[in-house]
Formats: C-alpha cells, sequence, structure tokens
C-alpha cells in the first residue's frame, strides 16, 4: 500500500529580494566599508602552464598590468609577494582575487592564493563571457578575458 507525503514548497517569494546571494556572501558590504577606491579585485585568467593576471581597483582602473605567471612553486610564491607589494603600494585595504575555473588547470593558483589567506573567488567562463562580448565580441585573448574577469564579480 501506498502512502503518500505531502511536499514542502519553497518561498522563494519570501527571501530578501535586497541582495542577490552568492554561495560565499557579497563583496559590497566590504567595499563600502574600506571604500572602493581601497578596494581590489585580482584577475586570473588559467591557462595549462601558465597563468595571467592584474589587479584592478573597484573603479576598473588598472593598478597591475597583465602579467604572466608560469605554474611553478616560485613563480606562485612571487604572484603571491607581488600581490602583497601591490595592497601596500596601492593603499587597498581589502581585496578578493577572482580565477576563471578552466578544468583543473586553475587549481594551482587558487590553492597558492587560498594559502595565503586572500578571499579567493572561481568564476565560471561563462561569467567572463557575457562581460566580455559586448565590448569585444570577436575577440577571445587572456588580457580581454582579464578584464571580463574583473567585472564578473557581484
Amino acid at each position: 500500500m501506498a502512502t503518500s507525503r505531502t511536499r514542502k514548497r519553497s518561498h522563494a517569494g519570501s527571501r530578501s529580494a535586497r541582495f542577490v546571494s552568492k554561495p560565499r556572501g557579497t563583496i559590497h558590504p566590504r567595499v563600502q566599508q574600506v571604500g572602493p577606491e581601497h578596494f581590489g579585485i585580482v584577475a586570473v585568467d588559467c591557462a595549462k602552464a601558465r597563468s595571467k593576471w592584474m589587479l584592478a581597483d573597484f573603479y576598473g582602473n588598472v593598478l597591475v598590468p597583465p602579467t604572466v605567471v608560469n605554474h611553478n612553486r616560485p613563480d606562485l610564491d612571487a604572484l603571491v609577494a607581488a600581490i602583497r607589494h601591490a595592497q601596500a603600494t596601492f593603499a587597498l585595504q581589502d581585496l578578493v582575487i577572482a580565477v576563471e575555473r578552466t578544468g583543473r588547470y586553475h587549481l594551482p593558483v587558487q590553492r597558492t592564493c587560498r594559502a595565503a589567506g586572500f578571499d579567493t573567488r572561481v568564476v565560471h567562463p561563462f561569467a567572463t563571457k557575457a562581460f566580455r562580448q559586448p565590448a569585444d565580441p570577436a575577440i577571445k585573448t587572456d588580457d580581454v578575458d582579464l578584464r571580463g574577469g574583473s567585472s564578473a564579480l557581484p
């Protein structure tokens, strides 16, 4: 004999409509706390043997131009040192690192940045594509992807 169960219905409408939450939270309270000119976004476009990264402030002003980092321990340690140096140079009080997910090639950079204590988030390639295409619809280069990656954060 089969018994019927009542299903609980999701009340999506009862959620707050103020924010679109992300799995690890929104960043705008952090930006408001330190000020947009003191909040940095490190965008990383990963590939198999090397990645390209750049640092921009919250307004999108490029502070560190696109720079290549090889996936080996000395270069990844140099990446962390360069980010910390840029934090001090540009008086960045808070930052987030956005690593574009690329198969498993993004993992060395992601692990290194997380181990260094940075707020490291993985960005889906479709998110960067949505920000890249309106500006450069027919071009796909690492530098263009980096600009899209810094815009893809909440």
